[in-house]
């Protein structure tokens, strides 16, 4: 058995006693580049235990073969800044195949095409945890946010359609949340962006602790004129576009001539956590295929 790393990284045998027989199962290890991250493993025969895990097992076929490590290169790139400091994401961004959990009697869900975007923080994106972050509901509770972060986006209207992340709490346990949006209602919501359009939807938030459930109405509002944004990747005209989340707001900010359609320009949260979350766009380079 041979390993081979794609552009952007490294494949390991950690087992390291090649020639193997037929159904020796071999330990492989794949290590990103400073600026890029582990995809998923292909090999044309043989199986992987997790085809999606940078470390994990190989079981031999009966054959000579090579397992190749595969990369992904950044999209683009957000600076966060939340209580005074400031974090670099890495987001890759590619049109996948993927099923989309539909409410009922809803069209927005199902096996579809969607924009699946997948976040990582620190310039290297080898990191396991993403900075610490604070959230209130009965009590403080910090949270060790795990990378990657998911979501998918439908690339019609660009709205949201599904978000994944996970957590360790400072008082132990893990946490996986999977957030829905459902219930879309208006005219003509999400892109293409026009000047006053107003529309809301529901947020469901799944948490594998029930004290985590929550279900939320997001109410959009865009302004009615363009505005001038200025980020590291730019200046930008862009549609404003408010959600209301019961008394606080999210304040996104679209592109409006379609150089970078795929997420806003930047972001300033003031749901997500206790202080303001501001993201930024740094650069833009896009590859839906990887």
């Amino acid at each position: 058995m041979a390993t081979a790393g794609g552009n952007g990284g490294s494949a390991n045998d950690l087992t390291g006693g090649s020639p193997y027989t037929a159904g020796t199962v071999v330990n492989i290890q794949a290590t990103a580049n400073n600026g890029s991250a582990f995809y998923n493993w292909t090999a044309p025969a043989g199986s992987f235990a997790n085809a999606n895990s940078a470390t994990t097992t190989f079981t031999m076929p009966a054959q000579d073969v090579t397992v190749t490590a595969n990369f992904v290169v950044p999209e683009f790139v957000y600076l966060s800044t939340y209580s005074g400091s400031a974090d670099t994401y890495w987001k890759w961004v590619w049109l996948n195949r993927v099923y989309v959990t539909p409410n009922s009697g809803e069209s927005r869900g199902g096996w579809c095409d969607y924009y699946e975007t997948n976040f990582y923080s620190d310039a290297a994106c080898t990191t396991t945890t993403e900075p610490i972050r604070k959230i209130v509901k009965y009590i403080t509770i910090t949270l060790t946010l795990h990378a990657p972060m998911k979501e998918w986006r439908n690339p019609d209207d660009l709205l949201l359609v599904q978000r994944y992340s996970e957590a360790t709490a400072n008082i132990g346990g893990l946490a996986k949340n999977w957030v829905y949006y459902r219930n879309l209602t208006g005219t003509q919501p999400g892109a293409p962006w026009t000047l006053s359009e107003t529309f809301s939807e529901t947020e469901e938030i799944d948490s594998d602790n029930d004290a985590g459930d929550s279900e939320n109405t997001r109410s959009h509002v865009v302004a009615g004129a363009t505005e001038s944004v200025t980020v590291p990747a730019g200046t930008f005209t862009c549609y404003k576009n408010t959600i209301t989340v019961g008394s606080k707001t999210i304040i996104e900010y679209w592109d409006a001539s379609g150089v970078f359609p795929y997420m806003p320009i930047k972001t300033v949260d003031n749901v997500a956590f206790q202080s303001t979350d501001t993201k930024v766009l740094v650069s833009t380079t896009i590859n839906l295929n990887p």
